[in-house]
């Protein structure tokens, strides 16, 4: 690790003293108070709840190991976003750095599966195998110089596990500071096809090659150039319809 924290408050309060400074430095009409929330396992990294006259963020606590200027980074991005105000795209960049860094990943993936609120810490369901799911995919979409530029093979590969919740929507998603790919447990069924869920899998490694793009001052993951590699899926459209049908039946046609 870059930098590792002598003690979790104490790291907080560095944290809190970004957001101050960054908060205070912003030049907008009507401001509002700003509060500060650091909770583990926070897979998007960071949430923004916003009041009449306040902002409550909720960062992960992945960002305490950072070093004081990815946090200030960190900090101002947010707070840019909190008042829809055109941000430095390399405020981002230094960030998504801090979290491509092997080490941060390492240890946000272990504490990620050890607290296991939203996921089950395997990749064997009872009728389908994510790990055999991956290697599928893998080996028909993916071998070559991507499979190693991408760390899909060896102790660099993404974990792959069923979520704790059966849901009707959000069939997958890759979370990028932890390095893992959660799949929605509803599809561990008899009536979903092997593709389906094969498919699914793949659209996750999508989002692990392409990341997400700055477009107008927003994060974009489904742009143009991850939309043509989705197309490359044989049996793209009827995994797609299957996946609809679920969703519009809120998962009452795989009972």
């Amino acid at each position: 690790m870059t930098c590792e924290p002598a003690t979790r408050q104490a790291r907080i309060r560095v944290l809190l003293k970004a957001f101050t400074k960054a908060h205070d430095s912003l030049m907008v009409d009507n401001k509002r108070s700003l509060e500060l929330l650091v909770k583990e396992d926070v897979g998007s990294y960071f949430s923004i709840a916003e009041a009449k006259h306040l902002f409550r963020v909720t960062v992960s606590d992945i960002f305490l190991w950072a070093p004081d200027d990815v946090m200030e980074c960190l900090a101002l991005y947010i707070v840019a976003r909190c008042y829809k105000v055109p941000y430095r795209p390399e405020l981002w960049e230094k960030v998504k750095a801090y979290l491509s860094d092997k080490d941060v990943i390492e240890k946000g993936q272990k504490a990620f599966l050890k607290k296991r609120t939203r996921v089950l810490q395997t990749s064997k369901g009872m009728h389908h195998d994510l790990t055999e799911a991956f290697k599928r995919v893998r080996a028909k979409y993916f071998s070559g110089p991507d499979c190693e530029e991408l760390g899909l093979d060896g102790p660099d590969r993404p974990a792959v596990v069923w979520s704790k919740q059966r849901t009707h929507s959000r069939f997958g998603y890759w979370m990028e500071g932890y390095n893992v790919i959660v799949i929605n447990r509803i599809l561990d069924s008899p009536q979903v096809p092997e593709k389906v869920v094969d498919y699914v899998l793949y659209h996750e490694i999508l989002h692990k090659k392409h990341g997400s793009i700055n477009l107008a001052g927003a994060r974009e993951a489904h742009h143009h150039g991850f939309n043509i590699d989705e197309r490359l899926f044989e049996g793209q459209k009827e995994a797609e319809a299957f996946l609809a049908k679920v969703y519009k039946t809120r998962g009452q046609c795989l009972k």
